[in-house]
């Protein structure tokens, strides 16, 4: 009999990911499928559309039973005797609370483990559903056996929620270290070359509301104020098409405070073209109002990139206020502003910062990560 657990991760990573917790998901399903070798995913996409108008909530939350028990008569139907592992990502909690509950009632040779990234029902657009989905989130962690988060920040928040004592395993995101160190920049030169005159400052991440790009463009415009154009410039990266009205509306606060000459939304890139952004700057700018963990802001640290980031989530976890960046209150623009001019003024606050930065995102390693997951899932 074998002693190695069957691994399902529940629901297929996406192939093409975006977001910090999509990469980790498909990187993690890659890295156990060469240790386990017959690691398995499971996709029930049936009737799965994004929901705005009332009608469409109802359709979704009522494909979303359905789904619960396509997902358990996947595991039913799975005839072996092994010890069966179930990764799960919480962003499907809609798919998988009914699912918790019932299959390990059902099959005693089970166990669910969620993969955390950040709680969703705190990005909830009204009370109502902001309290239905922690009422779901709380059933979905609750019928679990223990539970994987990608920060200490997101395992306080998850503790909120729960009434059943459960184990925390917390397993840092890690840092394609390969496609940043060496590399040579399109958009300008090196940030450690200061003779090029004008600081590029870099902002990465969607835009959605979370990201809180308006709280940006105001600092932004107190910059232009003070500063003549020529000596800064600030890019924002980041998926234009998730959220089209508050891209929108984002676009249009630029305009409204003439900022199209100081500002450039480069929308969605490949993570070379990201990478080149790394190294072609001076300062990275973080407003986001949540981080489960916050990989840019890792990603950025270890380009030697000074930081100035919202007080929020996980952030004050990698960003150590006035010793790698500096941390200022969700919203504040003046405070931002600030902080930037700060490090615009002083490139030796800029070296020093950055290079304090580096050694922190060092630890951030996908092997050492997943192979302490691997390490759990042999205990089990």
């Amino acid at each position: 009999m074998e002693r190695n657990p069957k691994v399902v991760f529940i629901p297929t990573p996406k192939k093409n990911p975006v977001t910090g917790g999509e990469i980790y998901n498909l990187k993690l399903l890659k890295f156990l499928r060469k240790k386990f070798g017959d690691t398995e995913s499971i996709e029930v996409g049936i009737f799965r559309t994004k929901a705005k108008k009332n009608y469409e909530m109802l359709f979704f939350g009522l494909t979303s039973i359905v789904r619960n028990f396509f997902y358990i008569y996947a595991i039913l139907r799975k005839k072996n005797n092994r010890k069966t592992v179930i990764l799960e990502d919480i962003y499907y909690s809609t798919d998988l609370f009914l699912f918790n509950f019932l299959i390990r009632r059902i099959k005693k040779n089970v166990s669910t483990i969620p993969i955390v990234h950040h709680l969703y029902y705190v990005f909830a657009e009204n009370k109502f559903l902001s309290t239905l989905f922690r009422n779901i989130e709380a059933i979905f962690l609750n019928e679990s056996d223990w539970i994987i988060t990608n920060s200490e920040a997101t395992e306080k928040s998850i503790r909120k929620l729960l009434k059943k004592t459960k184990k925390f395993l917390v397993a840092y995101p890690g840092l394609d270290k390969k496609k940043i160190v060496g590399r040579k920049t399109s958009i300008g030169c090196d940030h450690s070359d200061s003779s090029r005159g004008r600081l590029n400052l870099l902002a990465v991440g969607s835009l959605t509301k979370r990201k809180d790009f308006e709280t940006l463009l105001r600092a932004i415009k107190i910059l232009v104020d003070r500063y003549d154009e020529k000596e800064f410039f600030v890019n924002v990266i980041g998926d234009l098409e998730k959220d089209r009205h508050y891209s929108a509306k984002i676009l249009e606060t630029a305009r409204a405070l003439s900022l199209s000459n100081h500002v450039a939304f480069r929308g969605k890139i490949d993570a070379s073209e990201l990478f080149d952004f790394y190294v072609g700057s001076d300062i990275f700018v973080s407003t986001s109002l949540h981080e489960g963990f916050g990989i840019a802001i890792a990603e950025a640290m270890y380009n030697h990139l000074p930081v100035v980031a919202a007080n929020c989530g996980a952030i004050p976890y990698l960003v150590q206020d006035g010793v790698n960046g500096f941390l200022v209150p969700p919203g504040d623009y003046e405070q931002l502003a600030e902080k930037i001019v700060q490090l615009l003024e002083s490139e030796q606050l800029r070296k020093n910062m950055g290079d304090k930065g580096f050694y922190k995102a060092k630890q951030f390693d996908w092997k050492r990560t997943f192979n302490k997951i691997y390490g759990k899932l042999l205990e089990i």
